[in-house]
């Protein structure tokens, strides 16, 4: 953000000074003399040079030089030397008023918003700390606990749907719409649901919006554990997840221990169909995002849909 407000104010400098310098090159004079005329090198020389006769780039930066003058307290030896001069820089000198104080306050803004976030970040941990310290955690419990936690701390949330307030202002029918738009891609890689939304669209978009929605899982977060209960069943949209098996062998017959998820894998299908217990853990392993299907809601939506009657 400091650097677009800088690349804005650049922006606003050289502009400002290529009107200056076409001003001094080609508007009418009604003293004969423009600011041009000053004195190349700050002082009169034998030679009488001024900047009409130095190079286009030290006049440009001289130019550069005067514009920055007006909206700071930075001295300058160029002045206005005819009316329309005159006029110009009482405009710019209050435009540069306005213009100091909104990147005054722009800035502090910025300046006051990061303290806050530190501060606040800061008093979590120390809460933390204290926790640990009055219940005489182990050392070692202790330095993993606050190591993760100052790890998810730093780490960039993934935005969804319900995580935006303002998006509860919209229409019932616009947010169902939205809802599709984002769950749709990954919901029609899967030839059940695909073949369910060729029989009934918009059926199937009610259903996602009733039994469907996105999670944000961060790192180290466990999705599900193994034995319990499958309250969901999921789809890997972004991110990786370490999947831990009990017992469990691949065709050759070898132990599997673990195996990690990549993005488009479907988990735990069968609690839509069936009475499912997970057969592992799934843990993220990087900041991850998931499609989630709710097996109770979404079998109710099905039964009672245009879609059952086929």
């Amino acid at each position: 953000q400091g650097f677009n407000i800088l690349f804005g104010v650049l922006i606003y400098v050289h502009l400002v000074c290529c009107y200056w310098c076409a001003i001094g090159r080609g508007a009418p004079s009604d003293t004969g003399t423009s600011w041009l005329d000053s004195a190349a090198f700050g002082k009169v020389t034998p030679d009488g040079e001024t900047l009409r006769d130095v190079s286009f780039w030290f006049v440009y930066l001289s130019g550069v030089h005067w514009t920055l003058a007006q909206i700071t307290p930075g001295p300058i030896d160029i002045v206005a030397t005819n009316s329309i001069e005159k006029v110009f820089n009482c405009a710019f000198l209050v435009s540069g008023l306005m213009f100091n104080g909104l990147i005054v306050s722009v800035f502090s803004g910025h300046i006051m918003q990061h303290v806050m976030r530190k501060r606040e970040r800061t008093t979590k941990i120390e809460a933390v700390r204290l926790f640990l310290k009055q219940h005489d955690i182990g050392m070692h419990l202790s330095t993993r606990v606050q190591k993760q936690v100052i790890g998810r701390m730093q780490q960039e949330p993934s935005l969804q749907i319900q995580d935006v307030p303002a998006l509860d202002n919209i229409a019932s029918s616009l947010k169902k719409e939205l809802m599709w738009e984002v769950v749709s891609p990954h919901m029609l890689t899967h030839m059940v649901w695909k073949v369910f939304y060729d029989l009934d669209a918009k059926e199937m978009q009610t259903l996602c919006d009733e039994a469907v929605d996105t999670v944000g899982i961060a790192s180290q977060e466990e999705l599900f554990e193994i034995h319990a209960f499958a309250e969901a069943t999921f789809h890997l949209i972004r991110g990786a997840v370490v999947y831990r098996y009990d017992e469990h062998r691949n065709a050759e017959g070898a132990l599997l221990d673990e195996e990690e998820v990549e993005p488009g894998t479907w988990m735990s299908e069968a609690a839509l169909w069936t009475v499912w217990f997970y057969q592992g853990t799934a843990e993220a392993i990087k900041p991850c995002t998931v499609l989630r299907i709710l097996p109770e809601k979404f079998c109710k939506g099905l039964s009672r849909g245009g879609i059952a009657s086929y």
